[in-house]
Order: C-alpha cells, then sequence, then structure tokens
C-alpha cells in the first residue's frame, strides 16, 4: 500500500487505499495516474465478481479493519497487500 486517502465526500466509501499497481484501463484518474486501490461500495452485488477496471471493493467491516487494525490507523504505507 502507498497511501491511506480520506475523502469525506466520496459517495462509495470515506476512504482508499492506494496500492503501487496501475489499472489496465485507466492511465489516469482524478487528476493522477490510474492508480489501483481498495475501498468500500454501498451496493454488495459487486463483492466476488468481475466488476470494477481495477480497484478491489471490499465490504464496510473490511474497510474499516484495514483503516483501523494498527492502533486505530490505517495499514501502514509500505505494507505488502497481496491479492488472490
Amino acid at each position: 500500500m502507498i497511501a491511506a486517502i480520506r475523502d469525506p465526500t466520496a459517495t462509495y466509501a470515506p476512504v482508499l487505499l492506494a496500492l503501487g499497481a496501475h489499472s489496465d484501463t485507466y492511465t489516469t484518474y482524478g487528476g493522477g495516474p490510474g492508480t489501483i486501490g481498495v475501498h468500500g461500495w454501498p451496493d454488495p452485488a459487486v463483492f466476488g465478481v468481475a466488476s470494477s477496471d481495477g480497484c478491489i471493493r471490499v465490504p464496510a467491516d473490511a474497510l474499516h479493519t484495514l483503516t483501523t487494525s494498527h492502533g486505530g490507523s490505517p495499514i501502514p504505507a509500505g505494507t505488502t497487500v497481496l491479492i488472490r
């Protein structure tokens, strides 16, 4: 993981965990590179299916664990993330 980005205006999740990988679909996104992230999503129908352009969508409880499991803070930048 390279960063935990908090966006209180986001409608899909309050926190995005940016990874060091990039989307095959987007070369840019939101004014920056097409970085893949881990974030929540309001519709549970997307979990476990290929329904994004690179990001990993997780349930709110999983995102909460990832963003508070290190003494109340997100997992530290530089943490290796293995996606299977």
